[in-house]
């Protein structure tokens, strides 16, 4: 059926919609505009939050666009499935990205049996790197009753041994990371890292003031909802502390020995994550820092020692000059031309002073210019100096002081990067393993 033949309502036909960039080569997607392709653009309507609950029982807290699942959420499973999933008992969630309704992108899938899938979907199907684990084993036991921080101990090697990384496709298991032609242990890991970040974003939808899933989910003993911790404006009772600003000031801590060790861990947490992404100002003796410390004074008091011998070096040459052409530094002009021209009067003889070495052109690169050339051979020897710069005058006490602080600190970054590629490596924040 042509293009001028299907009526106004009905959907367009574009197959799998493989060939869309032959179409539109600039825009494909805009060629799937008006179809039912999965990735048909949607006709407006920007993405906003929503939380929605469906007659079948299945909740959707996340971003929606037009009233659809579309961007980071989480979908928990009524009595009928959603997001693409074939199949799906109640109370089964999966946090993750939306693409027009499907589970789409990188996601978890927690099953009620214990089964556990974080990884890469495509239109509500596991595919791609992911890692499947069993946690039915620290679910009997928290369920028969055990400490939850016993039953993880306990039941942590089993889960280990349960964990199989590898790749999926069209939601079947098509090999395991040991082989070459599946998804490496290293991108599985990446991937896993990258689902987590994810995670906490989708999370951050939930339990909003005033959702429908709210009021549902949280209720009072006689079905009527209540305010979560979320609310900016409503503190349960003996939580006030936790208010921002003046608020939370006006209340003291409660005297809990619970409450403060978890700030006191959260604090040494925070502690912990500052401290491995600054370093001390004081190292430990014989550390890498340590060296590295003592390898910088040495090369600052090396540049110290080198700049100072540079600028006694062009001070000795600038008196060598004012020697040679007879001029004394603090002499007005003036009084040097009174001088020149008096009657009866001697030009000034150069006064010998003791010579303080051979210095030559080749020892510094020193500077004339601004001072008046004098005739005769200081001339000349003006001039050869012209033509050895090409005609220019030689460069400045400040140019020859910066080119040596350039060539020394130049020497100094060269020395610290291969200082720091002998250096220990540092250990860096991970997360936990298990």
């Amino acid at each position: 059926m042509s293009e001028e033949q299907r009526h106004p309502l009905e959907p367009k036909a574009v197959g799998k919609g493989l060939d869309a960039h032959r179409h539109s080569p600039l825009d494909p997607q805009s060629y799937l505009a008006g179809s039912q392709h999965p990735y048909s653009p949607f006709p407006g309507n920007a993405l906003k939050w929503d939380s929605i609950v469906y007659d079948d029982g299945t909740t959707y807290e996340g971003l929606t666009r037009e009233g659809v699942p579309h961007g980071k959420g989480v979908m928990v499973f009524g009595n009928g499935v959603g997001a693409g999933f074939q199949r799906a008992k109640r109370g089964e969630r999966y946090e993750g990205e939306f693409a027009f309704g499907f589970a789409h992108g990188l996601g978890m899938h927690t099953g009620v049996d214990g089964e556990i899938y974080r990884g890469e979907y495509l239109l509500g199907k596991r595919h791609g790197c992911g890692a499947v684990v069993d946690m039915q084993p620290y679910y009997k036991q928290v369920a028969k009753g055990a400490n939850p921080t016993e039953a993880w101990e306990n039941t942590l090697p089993q889960i280990k041994a349960s964990m199989q990384y590898g790749t999926w496709k069209k939601d079947l298991m098509a090999g395991s990371s040991g082989s070459s032609r599946f998804c490496p242990l290293p991108e599985v890991q990446g991937t896993l890292q990258e689902v987590e970040e994810v995670l906490t974003r989708a999370r951050m939808f939930q339990y909003k003031p005033d959702g429908d899933v709210t009021f549902m989910a949280v209720q009072d003993a006689k079905g009527i909802p209540i305010s979560t911790f979320q609310d900016p404006l409503h503190y349960p009772h003996n939580t006030k502390f936790l208010a921002p600003g003046p608020l939370g000031q006006c209340h003291p801590i409660p005297d809990s020995a619970e409450v403060r060790e978890q700030m006191l861990k959260h604090a040494r947490n925070y502690e912990r994550i500052y401290n491995s992404y600054n370093l001390p100002y004081q190292s430990t003796p014989g550390s890498d820092m340590a060296k590295a410390i003592d390898a910088f004074k040495a090369q600052l008091a090396a540049w110290q020692k080198k700049l100072k011998r540079i600028q006694e070096l062009e001070q000795r040459r600038l008196r060598r000059l004012e020697r040679r052409s007879g001029v004394k530094p603090d002499a007005p002009k003036e009084e040097e031309a009174g001088r020149g021209h008096g009657r009866g009067r001697q030009p000034p003889q150069p006064v010998e002073e003791e010579d303080d070495g051979d210095i030559d052109d080749e020892d510094l690169i020193a500077s004339t210019s601004g001072m008046d050339s004098p005739t005769g051979a200081s001339s000349q020897q003006t001039g050869a100096a012209s033509n050895k710069w090409g005609g220019l005058p030689p460069p400045t006490a400040f140019g020859s002081v910066s080119l040596g602080m350039h060539r020394a600190m130049t020497g100094f970054g060269c020395f610290m990067e291969h200082l720091a590629q002998r250096a220990q490596r540092r250990r860096c924040l991970t997360r936990p393993r298990h």
